[in-house]
């Protein structure tokens, strides 16, 4: 190595064209290296450029100063402030921010998450303007953690046509990145929970009940839930069911049902509200509780009757009672124009005495009085003493005798 040294230039080395110059106690170089693995600017050494090792760039000394990465014109810029944080400014404005706890703002000085966007949109593009060697037609959005992926978000591309559908996948075992589509929102606006081609606007799919739940908890509703349950195979009578639940969900009240053959079903006690319509002076209920209709048997109680045939049938709508019954008489007692039976499906209501008809349905057309006793389930049929132009009737043996009668229960 040469030295040439002439007052204070030097030339270290000829095959290293370098010119150092001390002009006022500061150090100019030009060149491309110098004796020295750093290359400090400045009278006071504020920043240097340094190798060392397997490092190298850019350091402000003066941790009082903020350093700056410009273009010519300082229209771009990439600036460090001692204060913590990282700013990127292009033409002349900042449009991204890293801040000292590791949050990111674009367009937002003051991020408040871990990634913050202002008055823009984010977009997820797997080929983005015509560029090729893209991941394919898919863009995702993932979540990780502790090395292993338990959801994502997938845009689904079909084709360069542009349309598509987002996909939610989700992990059901821990620590494993094993992830199952759960739903779908398909370019024609459907969704599917537990389906990827829903068919409908809502479609749910599962093995077993389908379930939706919906929960409140405040002061007011005390953590009550209302559920709409879907029970069974739809081939083999599937019905519908909407539950009540209160405090912790546990339990829980039916509230309606509905089959699939289009039967409404009411628990006990449960009803049809009425109270929207107008009220009569004396109204004391506007609630339907009950509709029942079925048989009954009516049983000869008194003496020396014995019955070849006997029906009877009943509609019950809220607390009235409808019934209808047949007897034939093949032996009739001592008392021949009083008959009386037991057997009601209900018992009537103890403040009243109900009374009815009965007809003999042949030819002889004879006209009974029917009555029901208060408090109890007998019915009695008497001929009809004291009836104006008309005889008083007694029954025959091998007559059908018809008898309706309505009463409180």
């Amino acid at each position: 190595m040469s030295t040439l040294k002439t007052n204070n230039i030097e030339h270290l080395d000829a095959s290293t064209p370098s010119i150092q110059t001390t002009i006022g106690g500061g150090t100019i170089l030009a060149g491309v290296s110098t004796a020295r693995n750093d290359l400090f600017f400045g009278a006071n050494e504020k920043a240097k450029l340094f190798e060392n090792g397997n490092q190298s760039g850019i350091q402000v000394v003066n941790s009082g100063s903020s350093a700056h990465l410009m273009t010519h014109d300082g229209n771009e810029d990439i600036h460090v402030d001692p204060s913590g944080y990282i700013r990127f400014e292009v033409a002349g404005s900042e449009r991204l921010r890293i801040t000292s706890d590791g949050k990111i703002g674009i367009n937002q000085t003051s991020p408040s998450e871990k990634l913050e966007v202002y008055a823009g949109d984010i977009l997820l593009s797997s080929n983005a303007n015509g560029v090729s060697g893209g991941i394919g037609p898919n863009a995702a959005l993932k979540f990780e953690y502790n090395g292993h992926q338990y959801a994502k978000i997938v845009g689904n591309g079909r084709d360069s046509s542009g349309y598509g559908d987002i996909d939610f996948y989700t992990s059901s075992s821990a620590g494993v990145s094993n992830l199952t589509q759960r739903m779908t929102i398909r370019s024609d606006g459907t969704v599917g929970i537990g389906t990827d081609n829903p068919t409908k606007a809502l479609q749910i799919s599962q093995n077993s009940d389908c379930a939706i739940r919906i929960d409140a908890n405040n002061s007011n509703a005390n953590a009550r839930t209302w559920e709409i349950i879907v029970g069974g195979n739809p081939s083999n009578n599937a019905e519908m069911v909407f539950r009540t639940r209160q405090d912790d969900g546990t339990g829980g009240s039916e509230c309606v049902r509905f089959t699939r053959s289009g039967v409404i079903k009411l628990p006990d006690g449960g009803g049809v509200d009425f109270s929207a319509t107008g009220d009569a002076s004396g109204m004391t209920s506007e609630l339907l509780d009950d509709y029942e209709e079925g048989t009954w048997t009516p049983n000869i109680t008194s003496s020396g009757y014995t019955l070849t045939t006997t029906s009877g049938y009943y509609t019950k709508i809220g607390n009235l009672v409808s019934v209808h019954f047949q007897v034939k008489f093949s032996a009739i007692g001592s008392n021949n124009a009083s008959a009386a039976f037991n057997g009601l499906p209900f018992n009537s209501n103890s403040a009243f005495h109900h009374a009815g008809v009965c007809r003999e349905t042949t030819a002889y057309g004879d006209i009974f009085v029917a009555q029901v006793t208060a408090g109890n389930a007998n019915v009695a049929i008497n001929s009809m003493d004291g009836v104006v132009n008309g005889d008083n009737a007694i029954f025959e043996t091998a007559r059908n005798y018809n008898a309706q009668i309505t009463y409180f229960v």
